[in-house]
């Protein structure tokens, strides 16, 4: 506003203190610069986007801010910033490795805890398999499974438990009646 170059150098600087911040430009009314910093120090200053008064640009590394310089409802010239997303990417990445750890720790959370449900729900079914297989390979159905609860396993096993009862019922009886026969024979 009064033409001060070596004032609107210092607040530029200030105003890039802070380390995203890559360059900072401020033009005049006619659109040409009047002050600018820039991380690099020889850095040429780039011209301005006439084709709009307020823009903003973000590309995967840098965001880049133009906004009009207004003084009692006057634009008196225009401040373009770039800064780096450098900080912001990395934040992101750490998030989203984060978010990764969390989701397979997760996992193998739930993993374990369903292969605990798995061995507890499975159990009683895998017994009564063991308890039919011993009884088919030694003919010994005087053996009975164990009724956890009354669920569609535990009907399973009471069904199981009068077929082993009918049959060694049925096999003391051939049995009896084969001892007869041969007595008598």
């Amino acid at each position: 506003v009064f033409s001060d170059k070596k004032s609107a150098s210092q607040e530029l600087a200030i105003f890039a203190r802070r380390q995203e911040v890559l360059h900072v430009a401020l033009y005049d009314q006619g659109a040409q610069p009047f002050a600018a910093w820039s991380v690099h120090a020889n850095a040429p200053t780039p011209a301005l986007d006439v084709s709009s008064i307020e823009h903003s640009d973000t590309g995967w590394q840098h965001l880049n801010l133009q906004l009009p310089v207004m003084l009692h409802q006057e634009q008196v010239g225009t401040l373009r910033v770039q800064e780096s997303l450098g900080r912001v990417n990395r934040a992101v990445g750490w998030l989203i490795g984060l978010l990764a750890l969390m989701t397979v720790l997760t996992l193998l959370v739930a993993a374990r805890g369903l292969r605990m449900v798995q061995k507890r729900v499975l159990a009683p079914i895998i017994e009564l398999s063991e308890l039919a297989d011993y009884a088919a390979r030694h003919q010994d159905y005087s053996q009975r499974g164990i009724i956890y609860q009354q669920d569609e396993v535990g009907r399973l096993t009471e069904r199981l438990n009068e077929l082993f009862k009918r049959t060694e019922i049925w096999q003391g009886e051939l049995t009896r009646q084969l001892e007869r026969e041969q007595k008598t024979g």
